[in-house]
């Protein structure tokens, strides 16, 4: 939790540094989500005994871009977290 905070403020004061730095550069900051499924026919990679899941990845993440003429900045970070659908302790 800290590390997300951390994160949010460097972009914060990030964002505001650089505005002053270059005011003809146009910024726009893009949320978005996602949430992936994936099948795995052999999670444990073992030769026997192999074990099927089902894992599901949920995320969330920004990005920061700047546009000027002749110069562009990108900014993101996208954290996720994965589900194990049978082994809860691979969470």
């Amino acid at each position: 939790m800290r590390y997300i905070i951390f994160i949010s403020a460097a972009l914060i004061l990030l964002t505001g540094s650089v505005q002053s730095a270059s005011a003809r550069m146009s910024w726009t900051i893009s949320p978005d989500a996602y949430i992936q499924q994936e099948y795995s026919d052999n999670i444990s990679q073992a030769r026997k005994d192999r074990d099927s899941e089902w894992i599901t990845v949920v995320g969330a993440g920004l990005r920061l871009q700047g546009q000027g003429r002749g110069e562009g900045f990108s900014l993101g970070y996208r954290p996720s977290a994965s589900f194990y659908h049978k082994n809860d302790s691979n969470n």
